[in-house]
């Protein structure tokens, strides 16, 4: 029988301790249910499931979906992405059935690759390895957990990276739905799986793909935030101009209110642009509604006006919290300008 592997490569480094982990061990107990129930997945698929911090450790090794109900994630010091990729590489060697004249092997394997940090070791050699010699014949995708990651290290061995900026359970849950779905397509078509099958399971789009960023050119004449009203949903653009052309400040020029259009004329493919709070000089009301700031900086990331001394609620994630004045810079999201 022809096996579909699967492998889920996962940062076990200190940054991932408490809820992230255990978020994370109950993705995989998640994706372990819902292959049962497919008969595709049950017939095909086989699981190995590989922790990395500042060493390499195998937890699963091919196992078939029905021996399996959980795993328990170890937490380890560093993120060493080098040694992990070529623990991978080696493992993929000596595990996966490769075609011989007398019989078949597996199918392509699909690999997830789950991190949340800088790599803390020379990565350099073994991404070029793996995209020499692994790229074709293994798809893989990796995954920004949060936005502390710089996806450009990620591109660096492979064309398929992902943010999941949110990381409350909700968005976790989203998430491995989203790796068991692309699971269970690829176990019902096999011998076609493909990048685009991977991104189509991405109904909620609880990830954001990252494209190439070769071609973007950041206007750092003008620092724009995008931000949402919580008074009625809608969406505004906070505009500051360059203090000069040799400074790094910028001075606010105006809050303007923008419609639905906005998101069809927009490009895409950067989600990791940042600029930090110190650098932005005056603070708008909001142009939609009023409220006293049109800058509060929600924990999920998110954008929104606020009112002074009440609860507000975040119109991308829905959590209720006090907003109070920040006494350091805070890195906040900005558009390409």
């Amino acid at each position: 029988m022809r096996r579909l592997p699967i492998y889920l490569v996962i940062d076990c480094s200190e940054s991932m301790v408490g809820k992230p982990i255990k978020c994370v061990e109950e993705g995989i107990t998640t994706i372990i249910r819902t292959l049962k129930q497919s008969p595709y997945a049950l017939e095909t698929t086989v699981l190995s499931v590989i922790a990395f911090a500042g060493k390499t450790k195998k937890l699963l090794s091919m196992a078939e979906l029905y021996r399996l109900s959980s795993v328990h994630l170890p937490v380890g010091g560093g993120t060493s992405l080098g040694n992990a990729l070529e623990f991978l590489m080696k493992d993929i060697d000596q595990c996966v059935k490769k075609n011989t004249y007398e019989e078949k092997g597996d199918w392509r394997p699909i690999v997830f690759i789950f991190t949340d940090g800088t790599p803390t070791d020379r990565y350099q050699e073994a991404a070029k390895k793996w995209r020499e010699k692994y790229s074709e014949s293994v798809l893989c995708v990796a995954v920004s957990i949060g936005n502390n990651v710089d996806t450009k290290i990620l591109r660096e061995f492979t064309d398929n990276v992902y943010i999941l900026e949110n990381t409350d359970p909700s968005s976790f849950e989203q998430f491995f739905d989203w790796i068991s779905q692309s699971i269970n397509s690829s176990s019902k078509s096999v011998s076609q799986t493909t990048e685009n099958d991977i991104n189509r399971s991405n109904s909620s789009n609880v990830v954001k793909k990252v494209h190439g960023d070769d071609s973007v050119v950041v206007d750092d004449n003008y620092i724009v935030i995008l931000s949402k009203c919580q008074t009625t949903g809608n969406y505004y653009l906070i505009k500051y101009q360059k203090n000069s052309k040799d400074s790094s400040d910028y001075t606010l020029e105006g809050a303007y209110p923008v419609d639905d259009d906005y998101f069809e004329l927009s490009a895409e493919g950067y989600h990791n642009l940042k600029i930090n709070t110190d650098h932005l000089f005056g603070h708008p009301t909001c142009p939609i509604c009023g409220n006293d700031s049109a800058i509060g900086i929600c924990s999920c990331g998110g954008v929104l006006c606020v009112k002074n001394n009440q609860v507000n609620v975040c119109p991308h994630c829905g959590k209720h919290s006090f907003f109070g004045i920040a006494n350091v810079g805070i890195n906040i999201n900005r558009t390409i300008g």
